[in-house]
C-alpha cells in the first residue's frame, strides 16, 4: 500500500512539473503589420523553463522556418529582431527551449511583414529601348526617401550605378536607357541610409538597340 501510495504521489509530482513547463508567445502573436528591416520585440511568457531559447520565423504558415536565434539565454521573455527584408501575410514566429524542444509555442494567428521598397517597373519581360525614356518605380514604407538606382546586363554579377542619393518621395525616377544591349537586364533600388532595404527586378527584362 506504501509502496503504491509513493508510486502515486511521485508520478503525480513528474505531471505537475511538467505542466509547468511552457512558453506562450504573446507578440507577434497574429494581426501584426511589421516593416521589413526594422527592429521589434519578439516576446512570450515561460515557466519552467532552461532560459535558454530557439527562435524561428515562417513566412508561409508554418511549411518552411528560418532561424532567427539558437541557444538565447535569457530571463526577459523578450528578443529584439531586426524584421527581415521580405514580404508576405502569412508569417508566424516560433519560440521553444532550446534543451527541450518540446516545450514551445507558435503564433496564434499569421502577421504580415511588409517589404520597405518593392521595385514595379521594370520587373521582368519588359523590352526597353537604348537612349528611350522610362520610368523605373517602386513602392516604399518606411525609407529614408533617399535611394541608389542601380542596373545589370548581365543578371546581376555586376551592377553599373544610374543615381546615388536620389532623393524623392514619388516612387519614380526618369531614366534614360543606356545603350546596352542585353536580355538579361535587372534593376535594383537600395535605401541610401539602410542597404537592408533594397529590392531588384523580379525577372530579366531586355535593353534592344537604340
Amino acid at each position: 500500500m506504501k509502496k503504491t501510495l509513493f508510486f502515486f504521489i511521485a508520478a503525480l509530482l513528474i505531471s505537475l512539473a511538467a505542466n509547468t513547463q511552457t512558453i506562450t508567445v504573446t507578440s507577434p502573436n497574429g494581426g501584426e503589420s511589421w516593416p521589413g528591416c526594422t527592429q521589434k520585440s519578439i516576446t512570450w511568457i515561460a515557466s519552467g523553463t532552461s532560459n535558454y531559447y530557439s527562435i524561428d520565423y515562417s513566412t508561409n504558415g508554418g511549411t518552411n522556418w528560418t532561424s532567427i536565434a539558437s541557444f538565447y539565454n535569457t530571463s526577459s521573455g523578450s528578443y529584439s529582431w531586426t524584421v527581415p527584408n521580405v514580404s508576405s501575410t502569412n508569417c508566424i514566429v516560433r519560440v521553444y527551449d532550446a534543451n527541450n524542444p518540446n516545450i514551445s509555442d507558435v503564433s496564434n494567428e499569421v502577421f504580415t511583414v511588409i517589404g520597405p521598397l518593392i521595385l514595379t517597373s521594370p520587373n521582368g519581360g519588359e523590352i526597353w529601348q537604348g537612349l528611350t525614356a522610362k520610368n523605373i518605380s517602386w513602392t516604399a514604407t518606411g525609407t529614408s526617401n533617399n535611394y541608389n538606382l542601380e542596373y545589370s546586363t548581365n543578371a546581376g554579377s555586376t551592377w553599373t550605378t544610374i543615381v546615388s542619393a536620389y532623393n524623392t518621395t514619388s516612387g519614380t525616377y526618369p531614366w534614360t536607357v543606356p545603350n546596352t544591349p542585353s536580355a538579361n537586364s535587372l534593376v535594383r533600388i537600395t535605401d541610401y541610409s539602410n542597404a537592408c532595404m533594397t529590392d531588384k527586378s523580379n525577372n530579366l527584362f531586355t535593353i534592344s538597340p537604340a
